[in-house]
């Protein structure tokens, strides 16, 4: 089940950060959830 959602901002990162896994690539997302059940 997801709980939260929230887009990252490249600008509230380390600069040095964002430029190695931001640079002309799409924004990511982090999602909090909860694992409800496992499937074997």
């Amino acid at each position: 089940m997801e709980l939260f959602c929230q887009k990252l901002d490249p600008k509230n990162l380390n600069p040095d950060i964002a430029k190695q896994f931001y640079e002309g690539d799409a924004e990511h997302d982090m999602y909090i959830g909860e694992v409800v059940d496992i499937i074997r």
